[in-house]
């Protein structure tokens, strides 16, 4: 297909409700071509949509078990020596020693002739020395792939957080990423009834050194995680920290400044509800200043200092400007924004939904008489509602004000 065609179709599908993939509204529209002129095509394509849409629902494909190995640039210490897992959104991810993964695939297909065939490479292939391993029930590998990513995302975000909270950066000249475990190069994925199978990533090069993870770090990575053992439901905080911890690992992964400081300047407005600002710059400012509020900075705070990576950040993004950055500057954002989630992942029962938090931006800074006023009138519907719908009020007050 040209571009234009391409565009078209695309255009079609999103105007369909539900909207349609390029290749069911193709599957459509060959029902049109032996139609006669006088036909008419609107009712005809509707008519076959609907008869599409049917036979998909009727013939549910079998679902079995698909296994991904990420290779990790990082080593278990010897003293890590039993079970190495971590079970987040309500999967299991195992810290796997590559000599228990070429068991499991046979060493003849981790050679890197052989990874390299199977990857479509022409650049060798190395084996790091431990794997991530979850696996997924799905009828395919995209199916399965797309139940996993939100968990594999979490779980970056979550390795990332834990073993770079706080830590400096000094890039010497040389723009290379901040993240202490680098995004894998590709993943291996295995079916029972099937071949291997590979992806590649596209992904930054790296020549760093695998990273050491020591008891501590898998202990503290765990105590993270407890709060993400199960999926959360949509539009909880928790699901909003998910998010914020998958841009944290992006940020982390960044080669470059300019792109490290964009990253975290999204994560700063995923954490102050920005979208419910309409995006607002100065909004975003005030709110993750709140945040911080007990970040330990005597004098003005820091209402200057995000206002100015605010300016920066304008730059960047309206008049691509990626000069005014150095190390210092995204260091500071670095650590406002890791306070920030740190703020919300402690407080996250109280507040347990956006709504909460959009509520606590709100009257965050209003007299105490605001606020208890906006307590009252709460109560006060609760209480109306209660009454409409045939039940006592909690208080006790069954009469109709």
């Amino acid at each position: 297909m040209d571009g234009v065609t391409d565009l078209a179709l695309r255009e079609l599908g999103l105007s369909a409700v539900p909207t349609l993939a390029i290749v069911e509204v193709m599957r459509t529209l060959r029902q049109l071509t032996d139609r006669g002129v006088d036909t008419d095509l609107v009712s005809v394509f509707e008519t076959s949509y609907a008869r599409l849409r049917a036979e998909a629902r009727g013939t549910a494909p079998q679902e079995t078990t698909w296994t991904f190995y990420w290779p990790l640039k990082v080593r278990l210490a010897d003293s890590i020596t039993g079970r190495s897992a971590v079970t987040v959104l309500g999967t299991s991810f195992r810290f796997c020693r590559t000599p228990a993964v070429a068991r499991a695939l046979s060493a003849k297909q981790l050679e890197p002739a052989s990874l390299a065939l199977l990857l479509q490479t022409s650049d060798r292939v190395d084996l790091p020395p431990v794997f991530l391993v979850a696996s997924k029930k799905a009828s395919n590998p995209d199916e399965a792939w797309r139940r996993l990513i939100q968990g594999f995302d979490t779980i970056r975000g979550l390795m990332e957080y834990g073993l770079g909270f706080g830590r400096m950066h000094i890039s010497f000249g040389k723009p290379r990423p901040r993240s202490r475990v680098p995004h894998p190069d590709w993943v291996l994925i295995k079916n029972p009834a099937q071949p291997l199978q590979g992806w590649m990533f596209v992904t930054e090069a790296r020549d760093d050194d695998p990273f050491t993870f020591e008891g501590r770090h898998l202990d503290g990575i765990r105590r993270l995680a407890k709060e993400f053992r199960k999926s959360p439901h949509e539009g909880s905080t928790l699901a909003l920290i998910a998010d914020a911890l998958r841009l944290y690992a992006q940020a982390m992964e960044a080669r470059h400044q300019p792109d490290t400081f964009l990253g975290l300047w999204q994560l700063a407005e995923r954490i102050t509800l920005a979208d419910a600002s309409q995006g607002r710059t100065q909004e975003v400012c005030v709110r993750l200043a709140w945040l911080v509020r007990d970040f330990g900075i005597p004098g003005f705070g820091l209402s200057h200092v995000l206002d100015d990576f605010a300016k920066m950040r304008n730059n960047i993004v309206h008049r691509g400007d990626r000069g005014e950055l150095d190390d210092e500057d995204v260091t500071l954002l670095k650590r406002i924004t890791e306070h920030g989630l740190l703020w919300l992942i402690h407080q996250h029962r109280r507040l347990p939904n956006r709504v909460n938090l959009e509520v606590l931006y709100q009257l965050r800074k209003a007299p105490a008489a605001e606020v208890h006023a906006h307590t009252r009138t709460a109560r006060f519907i609760m209480r109306l509602r209660a009454i409409e719908a045939g039940r006592p009020p909690k208080d006790g007050r069954a009469s109709r004000p």
